[in-house]
């Protein structure tokens, strides 16, 4: 009897307190933009669910966003991207992305009075924030808009590996983090040498792993590309030329803020 009641508790745990995979909702399509499904490339459209570790791709003049309980990812034109954790518990949502190519720009919002982890890494970098505003490019280049991101290089990446304690009684809604915020109290998975960038900031993160001291953010000029994409092979021909992909600004009206997608060449 006594084995029955606590398997019987056991299972009122687990349904009170899931560990589920959440869907990134499509929230507005400019162009083309695809979802890797079943190894098939479908056309998306406003109101289509992202699955946890689907890759996205747009085309040239294209553009993407998506809503993750309340978080906004813009992914800008010519990119591909892979949400490759999508989790939620009722303490804490935790998304992992991954930009294979292009540039995607993140507001993070706390929503429910939840913690978030949120990590966006590329083959070079990655960064780690609690809840800011940033962009992060395929190159490694990494620019912060609001609060303040923990950066370092994508070899010390472990989604699964916790260097610090200090968020476990981190409070949902904590005040934002900035500069001078170390980088273990902006994520639990942030290495101890990790820069972090402020608002108003940007770094790079080298091929070599090499973190550059956060400066001070400009104006961005923009190369113009090819005006014609058609196939994955000619986006990807494009993006793997030795440059950085040219990425136009992007007005992102998400009620009263406004993301624009650019970085440096």
């Amino acid at each position: 009897m006594k084995k029955k009641i606590i398997v019987l508790l056991i299972a009122i745990l687990l349904i009170s307190s899931p560990l589920a995979a959440k869907n990134a909702k499509v929230t507005f399509v400019r162009g083309k933009a695809e979802v890797n499904r079943n190894n098939t490339w479908i056309q998306l459209s406003v109101g289509d669910l992202i699955n946890e570790s689907e890759t996205i791709s747009t085309g040239f003049k294209s553009e993407l966003r998506l809503n993750v309980d309340g978080s906004i990812i813009a992914v800008a034109a010519l990119s591909r991207i892979t949400l490759e954790n999508l989790s939620v518990t009722s303490t804490q949502n935790t998304v992992n992305l991954f930009v294979n190519t292009g540039a995607a720009r993140s507001k993070i919002s706390h929503t429910n009075g939840k913690k978030i982890d949120y990590s966006a890494r590329t083959s070079v970098a990655v960064a780690s924030v609690r809840g800011t505003d940033f962009i992060i490019t395929s190159f490694g280049r990494i620019k912060c808009f609001e609060g303040a991101v923990a950066v370092f290089p994508a070899s010390k990446f472990n989604p699964s590996r916790k260097t610090s304690d200090k968020r476990d009684n981190a409070p949902a809604d904590e005040e934002p983090a900035d500069s001078l915020t170390p980088s273990d109290e902006i994520s639990s998975s942030a290495p101890k040498n990790s820069v972090v960038v402020g608002a108003g900031q940007e770094t790079k993160v080298s091929k070599k792993g090499k973190t550059t001291t956060p400066f001070k953010s400009s104006k961005l000029k923009h190369k113009k590309k090819k005006n014609y994409v058609k196939t994955i092979k000619e986006k990807e021909s494009i993006l793997n030329d030795g440059n950085e992909p040219s990425v136009p600004i992007i007005p992102v009206n998400t009620g009263d803020i406004k993301l624009e997608i650019s970085f440096e060449e």
